[in-house]
């Protein structure tokens, strides 16, 4: 058993800022308090624990957890649309810079007050 099959979040300590605040709308306060305690043990982001804070303080005003489930983590994106692939007619034009090494120009003569 992972670690973190016992919190009321799937895949939890893989979870950004962003998406915990996502999916901790959906929690009553005692699995709020369950996280809070857990990720005082393990990674202790001061972020993760500032959002589950602000999260217990809402529910303790009035606040209610919203419907519906918690989604598992991040969706992967679809493929790109046609509109972003690299045709021929949409391409830079290619460049003929010289291979590294190879002066492109004659070296300029050395300018100042003559050897003397």
């Amino acid at each position: 058993m992972s670690r973190d099959e016992r919190l009321p979040i799937r895949d939890y300590d893989h979870m950004s800022v962003e998406t915990v605040r996502e999916v901790i709308r959906t929690l009553d306060h005692a699995a709020l308090r369950q996280l809070m305690e857990y990720e005082s043990g393990h990674a202790d982001r001061p972020l993760v624990r500032q959002v589950l804070a602000t999260r217990m303080s809402e529910l303790e005003a009035g606040a209610t957890p919203s419907g519906g489930e918690a989604p598992p983590g991040p969706q992967p994106s679809g493929p790109p649309s046609d509109t972003q692939r690299i045709r021929p007619e949409t391409q830079a034009p290619p460049s003929h810079s010289a291979p590294h090494g190879v002066p492109t120009s004659q070296p300029k003569p050395r300018q100042g007050p003559a050897p003397g």
